[in-house]
């Protein structure tokens, strides 16, 4: 991580400890970044998680064994389908994951190496070569949160 990176995270959160852990308050979530040597891991833990049952992750080939026993819900969405994986309640999954919520989280897919959604919390873990990567990962993880969350004109409403 730059010098330039740990500025951002200075000025867009609140330092919780010297090990490179931060936080920001969200109007619906505490948001907390922890810095590794060439990883940033973004963390979202939901004020009111969602209820009902819920699972994104990014799509494994591993996963491909378990089709049958635990089936994906499938958006009639070619790039989010094949990118990540999703589980859950339908009806209620669905309606959370509309186009811009869909489109929030593959922005995020886009620069994380892991990516994983429950009905709690949202977490990523992007890596962190320089400011421009990390700067990209945090809007691209706020951006998420508020269309998950629904602080955008576009997205589904919080419950």
């Amino acid at each position: 991580m730059t010098d330039r990176g740990v500025a951002l995270l200075n000025r867009e959160f609140r330092k919780a400890s010297d090990e490179g852990h931060y936080v920001l308050m969200h109007p619906r979530a505490t948001i907390s970044c922890r810095l590794g040597s060439d990883e940033v891991e973004l963390g979202a833990e939901f004020t009111r998680p969602f209820d009902f049952e819920l699972s994104v992750r990014i799509l494994q080939e591993s996963d491909y064994l378990e089709f049958f026993s635990k089936p994906e819900l499938t958006f009639d969405d070619p790039g989010f389908d094949e990118a990540l994986l999703v589980r859950g309640f339908a009806y209620r999954v669905r309606s959370l994951l509309t186009p811009h919520v869909r489109q929030a989280l593959m922005d995020l897919r886009g620069c994380a190496t892991a990516l994983a959604l429950t009905q709690e919390r949202l977490v990523a873990t992007c890596g962190a070569a320089n400011y421009d990567v990390t700067a990209e990962a945090v809007d691209a993880f706020l951006a998420a949160l508020d269309a998950l969350t629904g602080r955008s004109e576009a997205g589904p409403a919080y419950r």
